[in-house]
């Protein structure tokens, strides 16, 4: 249901992850060349700032997928629990 604990608590964890992604990809775009010369994965830093953001995606692609099969509530307050629902 769109009130459960699960959703409040992903909301929140969803809103981290992007504000946590406007700062490391800021940063991965502007100094990621000036740290070296030849892309991620030189040095070990560079490999866990890709393997972080890759984390951030995943979080992301994640509430993509949540958000299509989650239930939702009309303005007529009629809960949708599925797409079919939506249909009918």
């Amino acid at each position: 249901m769109p009130d459960s604990w699960f959703a409040v608590i992903w909301e929140r964890l969803v809103l981290s992850v992007l504000l946590v992604i406007c700062f490391v990809y800021t940063f991965v775009g502007s100094f990621a060349v000036s740290l070296h010369a030849l892309g991620y994965g030189e040095n070990i830093g560079s490999m866990v700032l890709l393997g972080f953001t890759y984390l951030l995606d995943v979080v992301l692609v994640a509430d993509f997928v949540l958000r299509f099969n989650m239930a939702s509530v009309t303005t007529t307050g009629i809960v949708i629990l599925s797409l079919g629902d939506l249909m009918a």
